[in-house]
């Protein structure tokens, strides 16, 4: 199959009610984290949306989000992406911006890639919110088991257990609890949450036991209050969910599970999310025929004028040592010895031998060097407006009508209408009956 970007194709028109998601945000689902943006779209050879390129900016590369794997929400100018955190992103594919290497091995890596995060194959990264997924301690045969069946396996000391936790849906209904958890043996992780659905809050007219299986990728787990959320479904798209009946898992059976929450699945089991058909994201504007009537439309470009932040400059603060000599007068005490001799007469004294010391002391400086704060720098940074004029050509389509013969052309409401291919003489005898009936 071939495929072509949508940005080399300069005449593809979107028809009314889609989206051109060009320049959107994505989002994770599974830790709410932004990714990146959506630089084009990959067609294929029938023109429709295949896959969203992504510029993942950080991770300094470009991948391909398959539009089955993507939830648009067209009030933020968002795509969100259930079942993989920012982490795991990584782990995807690159894309080198040439569709013809898009070949059937490399699709087969980009499914692996997104139904093996979804899966849980790879533990996402600890948020203050979701928590991680639940990983395993102790040994076993490598296949799929009941937590509670197995006796020499725990959840590993700090990472969350949500059994006995309530489970919610997108539009915030409680739709059962946590009962107990489908661990692989072998990859040591948890696979899929075993939830009890709680059919009497969900209005069900009979109610019975009933468990599904949630993949451990499309939930978001809240230590906090013990809760579990599941974004990609809705509380009326449980009734829809295969209903789990024991171990062990059939092939189709996952297939149908991850269909289910990835929005592959057609028809009445699938969920209603926005933007689950490649349809709501761009398609091929194509004329119809219908009972006689012919549809074509008339588009134009409009300038859409968005903004993004830029790295403008940057201020450099330093400091720096400077050393300077400095003099100071400083007044010291100091001890001085003066000997004076005078004459003593008629003094009797004895001759001898005889010593006298007398101590001379003086005050010694001392320097001591103290730093201090002189100084305080307060650095802070203010938004400021400025109008920049922005320029650009748009185009826009131009219907011209020809016809032949006696043509009525509607034009706006039913009451302006008007004859087109008329005479001359056929214009002025109808002006002239209408002067007659006035």
């Amino acid at each position: 199959m071939a495929f072509i970007a949508l940005s080399d194709q300069p005449d593809y028109t979107f028809p009314p009610g889609t989206f051109d998601v060009r320049g959107w945000d994505v989002r994770t689902m599974a830790d709410d984290e932004k990714v990146g943006k959506i630089d084009d779209i990959i067609l294929d050879d029938s023109g429709n949306p295949r896959y969203l390129d992504v510029d993942l900016g950080l991770f300094q590369k470009h991948v391909l989000l398959p539009i089955d794997q993507a939830r648009m929400d067209e009030t933020q100018d968002l795509v969100l992406v259930p079942g993989m955190t920012k982490d795991q992103f990584k782990d995807v594919p690159a894309y080198d911006h040439d569709p013809n290497r898009i070949t059937g091995e490399y699709e087969r890596q980009l499914a692996t890639a997104y139904t093996g995060a979804a899966a849980g194959a790879r533990s996402g990264s600890r948020s203050g919110f979701t928590g991680d997924r639940p990983e395993l301690r102790s040994g076993g045969e490598g296949r799929l088991a009941m937590l509670s069946d197995l006796d020499d396996f725990t959840v590993a000391e700090g990472d969350p257990d949500p059994r006995d936790w309530e489970v919610t849906a997108s539009d915030g209904r409680t739709i059962g609890q946590v009962k107990d958890l489908v661990v692989d043996t072998s990859a040591m992780k948890v696979r899929y949450l075993d939830v009890d659905v709680d059919e009497e809050a969900l209005g069900a007219t009979e109610l019975r036991d009933r468990h599904v299986l949630i993949p451990i990728g499309y939930a978001r787990l809240d230590e906090d209050e013990d809760q579990v959320f599941v974004d990609a479904i809705s509380s009326a798209d449980v009734s829809r969910l295969p209903a789990f009946e024991g171990l062990p898992l059939r092939r189709d059976t996952e297939d149908r599970i991850f269909g289910f929450f990835s929005g592959r699945m057609t028809g009445e089991e699938r969920p209603r999310q926005p933007g689950a058909t490649s349809e709501g994201y761009a398609g091929r504007h194509r004329g119809r025929t219908e009972e006689g009537e012919t549809h074509l439309t008339r588009s134009e470009e409009e300038l859409a004028i968005g903004r993004r932040e830029v790295e403008a400059g940057e201020v450099d603060i330093t400091k720096h040592v400077r050393t300077e000599h400095v003099r100071r007068p400083v007044t010291r005490h100091v001890e001085e010895v003066e000997v004076e001799r005078r004459t003593v007469r008629d003094g009797r004294g004895e001759i001898g031998e005889e010593e006298v010391r007398i101590p001379v002391s003086e005050e010694e400086l001392v320097v001591e060097k103290r730093p201090r704060v002189k100084e305080e720098l307060v650095v802070r940074k203010r938004p400021v407006e400025e109008t920049q004029e922005i320029e650009a050509d748009l185009r826009r389509e131009e219907i011209d009508i020809e016809t032949r013969g006696r043509v009525r052309e509607m034009r706006g409401g039913e009451g302006e209408q008007g004859l087109e291919g008329e005479s001359e003489e056929q214009r002025r005898r109808r002006g002239g009956e209408g002067q007659r009936n006035r």
